[in-house]
C-alpha cells in the first residue's frame, strides 16, 4: 500500500508519492477539500495517508445513506430534470408551483449576471463537512457516503442568504477520484449525485438559487513547478477529466460552471475549451499570491506558477489550447478566490480581492474587453494556529464584510467567501449588501 500514498491536507504542506512530484507546496484549499481536523496537531495531520484503495476514505462510526433516503432523493432531484433550449435558457419541466422561489420565474444565470446588483455566492465546504463529523480522503466522495450533510450544507448558505451555490465537486475530476478508487463512470455518477443534492437543497429552500458546477485544479497544477506546462500530468490526461466533469455537471443541469482556484492560465484555458461545449455559461477564478517587481516596487499579483491576471487573459485569447480559437466570448465572468500564502495582512482575505480585482480591472481595461463580471471570494484571512492547535482565521465575519463597499468599488459583483468562511460570513455579507 506504501507505493500508492498521497499526503494531501487542505492547508499544510503537500508531498506527493509514488509518481507524483515531490516539491511541498502550500496548498490552502479548505474551500471545497476541507480545513483541520479538530484536535490533531497539525504536524500530526500533514502525515495522514490517503490511500488509493476502492472504497478508501470512508470513516467509521459515520452511519452510510439509507435506502430511504436514497429513494427520497431521486424523487425530488427528479422535479428538477432541465431542458436545456434556445441559448441556455433553463426551465424546470416538473410540475412546480408558480410564485416566487420556483426555478420557472427565475432569470437565466446569464441574464442574472446582466443586472447591476451583486450575486451572494457561498463559502468554505470542506470545513462544514469537518465540523458535521465527515472526514475523508476526498471530499467528493461525502456526495455518495453522506448525501445528508452534504445537502444541509447548501441549505445553511442559502438560509444565509446565498443567492448561487457551489456543487461539492471541486476534487471531482477523474485525476482527483482515481486516487479515492473511484475511476470511469463510477467517478462521473458522483459528480451527478452532487449536482442532485445542490438541488434537493435548492428545492427544500423554496427560494430562487443558482447552482454552479465546481471545477478545481489538477493535482498535477497543484503540484508542479513553475513554468510546466504539463501541470506534471500529461495535457489530454487533464483535458479529458475537465470534459468528463464538465459533462457530468451539465448533465445534471447546472446553471453555470465555476472553474476556480486555478494556479496555471493555461490549465484554466483547457477547461473553458471543454466546458464551452455544453452551452453552459463560465465562470474563471483564479488564486494569487503577492509579488513584487524587484526594479520598480511595484505589486502584482501571481499565482505559484508565476500567472497573473493578464497572464490569464492572454491564456484565453491566445488559442494555444483551443486549436486557435479566442476562449474570451464564451467566458461570462472572471476574477479570484482563495489566495496563496502570505505574512501581510495587507495582501489576505478582503484586502488580497480588493487588489487582486482591481489588477483585472485594469488588465481589462488596457485590453478594451468589457462585459464580464468580476468573480472575488477570497479566504477568510490569514490561517493560524491558535494555543489549542487548532486552526483560526485573521478575519472575523464583520471584518469581511465591513471590505464590501470598497470591493464592490473595484467592479466585483459575483461574491462570496473561499477558506475559513462559513454560512455567518455569508450572512453578514448579506446584511450589508441589503442594507
Amino acid at each position: 500500500m506504501t507505493s500508492s500514498v498521497c499526503i494531501w491536507q487542505a492547508g499544510s504542506r503537500t508531498t506527493w508519492t509514488s509518481g507524483m512530484p515531490s516539491r511541498s507546496v502550500f496548498c490552502p484549499l479548505s474551500r471545497r477539500i476541507g480545513s483541520r481536523r479538530s484536535g490533531m496537531p497539525l504536524s500530526s495531520e500533514r502525515e495522514m495517508p490517503c490511500c488509493r484503495s476502492r472504497g478508501a476514505g470512508v470513516p467509521s462510526g459515520i452511519p452510510e445513506r439509507s435506502s430511504t433516503w436514497n429513494s427520497k432523493r431521486r424523487l425530488i432531484s427528479s422535479r428538477f430534470l432541465l431542458k436545456r433550449v434556445n441559448s441556455n435558457r433553463w426551465f424546470s419541466s416538473g410540475n412546480l408551483a408558480d410564485g416566487p422561489g420556483t426555478r420557472g420565474s427565475m432569470k437565466t444565470f446569464s441574464e442574472r449576471l446582466q443586472d447591476d446588483a451583486p450575486i451572494l455566492y457561498d463559502g468554505g465546504f470542506g470545513s462544514q463537512l469537518f465540523s458535521r463529523g465527515v472526514e475523508l480522503t476526498n471530499s467528493t466522495l461525502a456526495n455518495e457516503s453522506h448525501p445528508e450533510a452534504v445537502t444541509d450544507i447548501h441549505l445553511a448558505y442559502i438560509a444565509s442568504g446565498s443567492e448561487a451555490i457551489g456543487t461539492n465537486t471541486f476534487v471531482a475530476s477523474a485525476l482527483h477520484l482515481d486516487m479515492a478508487g473511484k475511476e470511469g463512470e463510477e467517478a462521473d455518477e458522483i459528480a451527478r449525485q452532487a449536482v442532485r443534492n445542490a438541488r434537493v437543497a435548492v428545492e427544500q429552500s423554496e427560494k430562487p438559487v443558482y447552482v454552479g458546477g465546481s471545477m478545481g485544479p489538477s493535482p498535477g497544477a497543484i503540484e508542479a513547478d513553475a513554468g510546466d506546462t504539463t501541470f506534471g500530468i500529461p495535457n489530454e490526461k487533464v483535458r479529458d477529466a475537465h470534459r468528463r466533469l464538465s459533462s457530468a455537471l451539465a448533465d445534471e443541469g447546472v446553471d453555470f460552471y465555476m472553474v476556480e482556484t486555478q494556479f496555471s492560465a493555461n490549465e484554466a484555458a483547457i477547461a473553458v475549451d471543454e466546458a464551452r461545449k455544453f452551452g453552459v455559461p463560465i465562470l474563471v477564478s483564479m488564486t494569487y499570491k503577492c509579488t513584487k517587481d524587484r526594479k520598480t516596487g511595484e505589486v502584482i499579483y501571481k499565482t505559484d506558477w508565476g500567472h497573473s491576471p493578464a497572464s490569464l487573459l492572454d491564456a484565453l485569447a491566445g488559442g494555444e489550447h483551443s486549436e486557435g480559437e479566442n476562449l474570451l466570448p464564451y467566458v461570462h465572468g472572471m476574477g479570484l478566490n482563495c489566495g496563496a500564502e502570505t505574512r501581510d495582512d495587507d495582501h489576505t482575505g478582503m484586502p488580497y480581492a480588493i487588489e487582486g480585482t482591481g489588477q483585472l480591472t485594469r488588465s481589462l481595461a488596457e485590453r478594451d474587453l468589457t462585459g464580464k463580471t468580476m468573480v472575488a471570494y477570497p479566504n477568510a484571512g490569514m490561517p493560524k494556529l491558535d494555543k489549542q492547535m487548532e486552526t483560526v482565521y485573521s478575519q472575523s465575519p464583520e471584518d469581511m464584510a465591513g471590505y464590501l463597499p470598497d470591493l464592490m468599488a473595484t467592479g466585483a459583483r459575483f461574491i462570496g467567501g473561499c477558506c475559513g468562511t462559513g454560512p455567518e460570513h455569508i450572512a453578514a455579507f448579506r446584511t450589508v449588501l441589503d442594507s
